[in-house]
């Protein structure tokens, strides 16, 4: 389902080399599934230690408290998201691809990398609204990433028959995040498309972004 330009990106997760490194890694790991699974407040530093299998006591060499840990969770995914976006949306990455290309490449990468991973539940949580200053440093990432995929499409506006290209790039970049954030399994409202497959599910998003665009043959 992968598209060329997008096939060997990976979400940028950092191996952890030295023994500290890897205890304090695999922390993290296991405080971003269980909050993503239970939430901070229903989360116990004991439930953390014993995902990770460490003492509570390692916990606490590497964390002041619980809160802390949060903070460095969603710290990393912000380091996490900049990478990525880097890579993403490297210009080398997309040379001599097509509009097409593009937003198939973008598609298929959340849906298989991303959707039903503890970094999207945690990016959408209650307790992430609740602190708007890791929020706001999340969105400023999320902001990024809009505008280095509109400047992606910009340069390639020559294919676009939609009478106001420019117009049209912003709602196709609204769309496309939109699309694929509703294809969350944690998302709760009713959805006429929660059976359909994601190879259908995806030719389905794009052929209706591709007909807004009116997106010219090449």
């Amino acid at each position: 389902m992968s598209d060329t330009s997008f096939s060997e990106l990976r979400w940028m997760r950092t191996v952890q080399q030295n023994r500290s490194r890897k205890t304090q890694g695999a922390l993290l790991d296991a405080a971003e599934r269980l909050f993503a699974k239970q939430g901070l407040d229903e989360t116990s530093v004991t439930e953390i230690a014993a995902e990770a299998e460490v003492s509570v006591g390692a916990l606490y060499h590497h964390f002041r408290d619980k809160c802390a840990l949060y903070h460095a969770v969603i710290d990393r995914i912000r380091e996490e998201m900049a990478a990525t976006n880097a890579a993403a949306l490297d210009p080398a990455r997309h040379e001599g691809a097509s509009i097409k290309d593009i937003l198939r490449g973008y598609i298929c990468f959340v849906i298989e990398e991303l959707i039903g991973s503890p970094v999207m539940q945690l990016l959408d949580s209650p307790d992430l609204r609740g602190m708007p200053d890791l929020l706001t440093r999340i969105l400023e990432q999320k902001a990024e990433f809009n505008a280095g995929l509109a400047a992606l499409l910009r340069a390639r506006s020559g294919e676009i028959g939609h009478p106001d290209p420019e117009r049209a790039i912003a709602f196709a970049v609204d769309y496309m995040a939109a699309i694929t954030k509703w294809r969350s399994h944690h998302v709760v409202w009713p959805r006429e498309t929660s059976g359909m497959p994601d190879e259908a599910y995806v030719e389905e998003a794009l052929r209706a972004v591709y007909c807004y665009l009116d997106l010219k043959r090449r």
